[in-house]
């Protein structure tokens, strides 16, 4: 699996990591590491390039959506998207059904 592809989906809007998580991983990643690393950041408001960092939130529907590991939201949220986005998004996808 393409870790570039899960590292930018897992925590984020798309596969919310466990609320629970949030305290223990912002304790081991400080701002400055996520950003070089993984592009990523604790503000709720990014600048331009980077993926804010998500946990356990309610979508609209007011349904709690938070996953454990990326082949969880991948197979209750990801994998039951229509076809279509990214190459990378696809990509990712065969392979993980490899």
């Amino acid at each position: 699996m393409n870790d570039e592809f899960i590292n930018k989906l897992m925590c984020s809007v798309d596969c919310p990591c466990e609320a629970d998580h949030h305290d223990i991983i912002q304790d081991d990643i400080k701002e400055d590491t996520l950003n070089k690393v993984f592009k990523r950041t604790w503000k709720d408001k990014p600048s331009p390039g980077m993926i804010p960092m998500k946990f356990g939130f309610e979508d609209d529907d007011k349904v709690k959506r938070e996953y454990a590991s990326f082949e969880e939201c991948f197979n209750e949220e990801l994998g039951k998207r229509p076809s279509g986005g990214s190459d990378m998004y696809q990509g990712a996808v065969a392979n993980y059904k490899k």
